[in-house]
């Protein structure tokens, strides 16, 4: 997204790279990601992972799994919208990829960025009490780009469809149609 590469942009990524420096990303598991793991072979992801074992590949982006590659000049860790549940494995060993990502960087010594318009609560609340170095975005990423109209609905005598009114499943409805996200 737009705020990903000013997150990125704003950590000076190109200049770690540059001087030898790893970068590991990650980004939320969406099914299209998913999917394309799936399909990479076995002997790619090898080869990948040994790029990075060895420092030939200086930038890793990926799912949660990324957390575990190895980065010998490891120098930034980035975790893109932390607040998403795809972060969360949650069969077999149970772990969350942001806290992995925070506990990996305080090993290593690096910054971590934990990016997201809409952190998780303990995140932010991390942010306002100062165990994290909260960063603001004052400006969409995208000029151009109009904040949402938001409109307050009295709910308490509409009828509800699992818990969403009428207008909200219509304008849900709409935008799906125009293949926009919600």
């Amino acid at each position: 997204s737009g705020e990903f590469e000013l997150r990125l942009a704003g950590a000076d990524y190109q200049s770690i790279a540059q001087a030898g420096g790893g970068i590991l990303s990650t980004v939320r598991a969406t099914r299209a990601a998913t999917d394309e793991e799936l399909e990479a072979s076995a002997g790619e992801r090898l080869r990948h992972w040994r790029l990075a074992q060895c420092g030939r590949a200086r930038i890793v982006l990926g799912t949660r799994l990324a957390l575990f590659t190895p980065l010998p000049q490891l120098k930034l860790i980035v975790v893109d919208e932390e607040h998403d549940g795809s972060f969360k494995q949650q069969d077999g060993l149970r772990y969350s990829a942001r806290d992995m990502a925070i506990a990996r960087a305080k090993q290593a010594g690096v910054p971590a960025i934990l990016g997201s318009a809409t952190p998780a609560l303990e995140t932010y609340y991390n942010a306002l009490t100062g165990r994290y170095h909260l960063l603001e975005l004052p400006a969409r990423a995208v000029a151009e780009a109009a904040l949402p109209t938001i409109r307050c609905i009295d709910i308490s005598r509409a009828e509800l469809t699992e818990g969403l009114s009428e207008p909200l499943l219509a304008a849900l409805r709409t935008r799906l149609e125009r293949g926009e996200q919600s």
